[in-house]
């Protein structure tokens, strides 16, 4: 659910339904899947694929207290990363 001013802008609020009905119907391994979106009052909202494991802060607070990560780690995210667009 995001913040009532992020909708109250007729600007976000249309960027918000494109991007939502554009993600849709994408499924890969490496992408967290949309399965609706809308508003409710002032509130827009998203529902999203449940991922299990570490979330993102998680990992970056743990980078970011074990030093700087080597290049194998950040190839493979950036592998993930290629394949989900591709």
């Amino acid at each position: 659910v995001l913040a009532p001013s992020f909708g109250k802008c007729p600007d976000d609020r249309n960027r918000f339904v494109a991007a939502m009905k554009a993600t849709m119907p994408l499924a890969h391994p490496n992408l967290v899947r949309v399965y609706g979106a809308g508003q409710a009052g002032p509130y827009l909202w998203a529902a999203l694929e449940l991922v299990e494991g570490e979330c993102l802060s998680a990992v970056v607070q743990r980078i970011t207290d074990d030093a700087r990560p080597g290049w194998k780690f950040g190839f493979r995210i950036g592998l993930k990363i290629a394949r989900g667009l591709a």
